[in-house]
């Protein structure tokens, strides 16, 4: 085998470690806001490419965000969530009196 040959087959490099199942959709990060706005880019319809060009986001880095690679940073969060009509606000947690 060449020295590239193992590329095609999902062993590059950076997915040393990582379990690959061939035609299976990658895990999405454990964060329920991400995995929320994930949701939303989504239901959008729009393509990655399509996202990218609205927002200024490079599609790669929203392609890594889906796949759990990576988590936004708050600035492009801010960004591509007021480009599909959303925004980002904190909302105090209820307590409870024990």
């Amino acid at each position: 085998m060449g020295r590239n040959a193992g590329r095609a087959l999902g062993h590059h490099p950076a997915n040393v470690g990582k379990a690959l199942v061939a035609n299976k959709k990658p895990a999405r990060t454990m964060s329920p806001i991400i995995r929320d706005f994930v949701d939303v880019m989504d239901a959008t319809n729009l393509s990655g490419r399509a996202l990218s060009k609205k927002t200024g986001v490079h599609w790669v880095t929203l392609s890594n965000w889906k796949h759990g690679v990576h988590s936004p940073s708050l600035v492009d969060f801010e960004v591509v969530a007021s480009a599909l009509g959303y925004k980002l606000e904190l909302t105090p947690m209820e307590t409870t009196n024990d």
